[in-house]
């Protein structure tokens, strides 16, 4: 039996080392999904809903800040929001507002 060297490795060796550079986006993406799901089955329907719209809410927030680089009322231009909702929505979600767009969580480390 001959072992393997670096110049002489097997397909299947390298199809196996070459697999993390290949995942299908979708397919990780979907996976990600059925697991939240499946978390949120296990809650009523309103908490649910509230853990989805919550999270779906922050994650918009962060990247329509993103967008507009920071500046809260060309975000609620973007949003087609009044400026004052969008400063209670960041309020509500514990985020902040920082320079060049980016958001912090305002709540500290004991209250998550």
């Amino acid at each position: 039996m001959e072992l393997d060297t670096p110049d002489r490795l097997s397909a299947t060796q390298i199809s196996i080392e070459r697999t993390p550079t290949m995942v299908d986006p979708e397919h990780t993406q979907l996976q990600h999904e059925r697991a939240l799901f499946e978390s949120l089955y296990r809650l009523s329907l309103r908490e649910a809903r509230e853990r989805l719209l919550a999270a779906f809410e922050r994650a918009y927030l962060e990247r329509l800040l993103e967008r507009a680089n920071g500046n809260v009322a060309a975000a609620a231009r973007l949003a087609d929001v009044d400026r004052g909702t969008l400063f209670r929505m960041l309020k509500r979600l514990g985020l902040r507002v920082e320079r060049r767009g980016h958001t912090s969580d305002a709540r500290s480390s004991h209250e998550r």
